[in-house]
């Protein structure tokens, strides 16, 4: 169990408090609460806020017993009225997610990907759209494009391309280089 550490010394064997403000703070459970397979996890998350927009919100988690996220309900609150949604992922045999819900308990929306042979993503596909696909990776495994789709109609072509920033010798090896994104352009079709 972890011990509440915070500017005004109080002690809790089972919450760390973090204070950026008088009034704002987060609050961090582990071990017990509403979920299953607790013990050495992350077992809620509670941050309040005193800004006038949202003023509290907060995580419950559950786990598999191998330790994967089994479920993670959202709260959120503002003026009294509160909004709660849940992710809910599934698992294939590698342990990767395949697909998920999200939304109100009893209402989920399901979403899936799908992989390449390295088991990378290459798509997503979610209330009868398909949201994002064309995913292509360099030899280095960054995403050098996709396209993004959020239900308007028009697609959006995304495009990475690197540069290696601390190369001394333009003939070097680009084994010898570290990818760094250089720039996205962003093409409406």
């Amino acid at each position: 169990m972890l011990e509440l550490i915070n500017s005004s010394g109080h002690s809790d064997p089972s919450y760390i408090v973090n204070t950026k403000q008088a009034c704002q703070e987060v609050i961090t459970g582990y071990d017990s609460g509403a979920g299953a397979n607790l013990a050495g996890r992350v077992a809620s998350v509670t941050a309040k806020q005193c800004d006038g927009n949202i003023t509290s919100y907060s995580e419950v988690y559950s786990y598999e017993t191998w330790g994967a996220l089994n479920w993670r309900d959202s709260k959120w609150t503002r003026s009294g009225s509160t909004l709660v949604r849940r992710v809910d992922p599934n698992y294939n045999t590698m342990g990767i997610v395949s697909d998920f819900g999200y939304g109100t308990t009893g209402s989920l929306y399901s979403y899936t990907y799908a992989y390449d042979n390295a088991w990378r993503p290459v798509s997503m596909t979610g209330e009868s759209l398909t949201l994002v696909s064309g995913v292509s990776y360099n030899a280095a495994g960054a995403i050098t494009a996709f396209s993004r789709n959020d239900g308007s109609g028009t697609a959006v072509n995304n495009s990475y391309t690197f540069n290696c920033m601390r190369m001394t010798n333009p003939r070097a090896s680009m084994a010898l280089c570290v990818l760094r994104p250089l720039r996205l352009s962003s093409v409406w079709v």
